[in-house]
């Protein structure tokens, strides 16, 4: 159990999760995992969240950005299909 205390916080530990089973139950190589977000998301304002923005004013002047985002538009499975992912 993980408790948290804001929305963004359960954004950051859902990362963690995703990349922590990429790296033990998939066996993606160390520090190569890749997680899909929608282009037009919201849910905060720490690092993570900024590098997954498509909002410039949510991540102008703020890089670098968090590695291994990947950022599809919305609601478009053939682009979730040509990301290789």
């Amino acid at each position: 159990m993980n408790f948290i205390s804001s929305g963004v916080e359960g954004g950051e530990t859902a990362c963690k999760l995703a990349r922590k089973w990429a790296y033990t139950v998939k066996g993606v190589p160390k520090y190569k995992a890749q997680i899909v977000f929608a282009a037009g998301n919201f849910w905060g304002r720490t690092m993570s969240a900024i590098s997954s923005s498509t909002d410039p004013s949510s991540y102008e002047g703020f890089g670098p950005f968090m590695p291994g985002f990947k950022i599809i538009p919305y609601n478009d499975l053939p682009a979730l299909e040509v990301s290789g992912l």
